[in-house]
């Protein structure tokens, strides 16, 4: 269902993609089975999130704190990645999307870095539908490294500064951040673009998330009156 108010829709839209074990968990699925159902389900709401108008996409795939959970189920999810951040290149380059992989190169595997570097020496397309994946992602870690860019080109280190060398640069800050699962937390997620995104939290675990839930969470944003510390 397209939103009827084009106007209230974010220009940038994050979602933390929560719950795919406890989905699998209640299916009597295995684990692996609940993150391949998270990916498929993140390719078909991309398309229905450009589809509506959203120009920019980001999305939390993986956290630098993730890297502690069981070897089988990390290993599944870097083969996957490889995979997938291929598949998405190549599917972006027919429909001139813009993709980039954000996050840190440590405890990647080598093959994983190179199609991560792969993806993202893609030129960017001026005006194209833009999805932002975090993977091995911690926004201290991309403050930080903002700061220190800043500090390379002898710039002070300034709101400014900080904004322009933001992993997710050129894209403006968050609108709309929607967390799955029904935990209530950011858990280090673009803790600085979210700093005025307006935030929905949703029961339905990652794999069941569908359009109809997006058009929830898009109906709540567009009913809040976005004051920016101003009222």
């Amino acid at each position: 269902m397209q939103n009827e108010n084009k106007q209230a829709l974010p220009l940038h839209l994050a979602i933390i993609m929560d719950g795919n074990r406890r989905w699998a968990k209640e299916k009597g699925l295995s684990i692996s089975e609940g993150h391949f159902e998270g990916i498929k389900n993140l390719k078909k709401m991309t398309k229905v999130i450009k589809d509506k108008g959203i120009k920019y996409l980001t999305v939390y795939a993986f956290s630098v704190d993730n890297i502690n959970r069981s070897h089988q189920e990390v290993d599944y999810l870097f083969k996957c990645a490889k995979s997938e951040f291929l598949a998405l290149k190549k599917d972006a380059n027919k429909r001139l999307d813009n993709i980039r992989i954000i996050g840190e190169d440590f405890n990647l595997p080598a093959g994983l870095k190179e199609i991560i570097e792969e993806v993202n020496s893609t030129p960017w397309i001026d005006d194209a539908f833009t999805l932002f994946i975090a993977f091995n992602y911690r926004s201290d870690y991309e403050i930080a490294s903002a700061c220190n860019k800043a500090l390379a080109n002898n710039e002070a280190v300034t709101p400014e500064a900080i904004t322009k060398y933001l992993y997710t640069s050129p894209a403006p800050m968050v609108d709309l951040l929607i967390r799955t699962s029904g935990e209530q937390r950011l858990s280090g997620f673009l803790l600085y673009q979210a700093s005025y995104a307006e935030l929905v939290f949703t029961d339905c675990y990652w794999p069941a998330f569908n359009e109809e839930e997006l058009d929830k969470a898009l109906t709540i944003y567009s009913k809040r009156q976005r004051r920016f510390g101003k009222d």
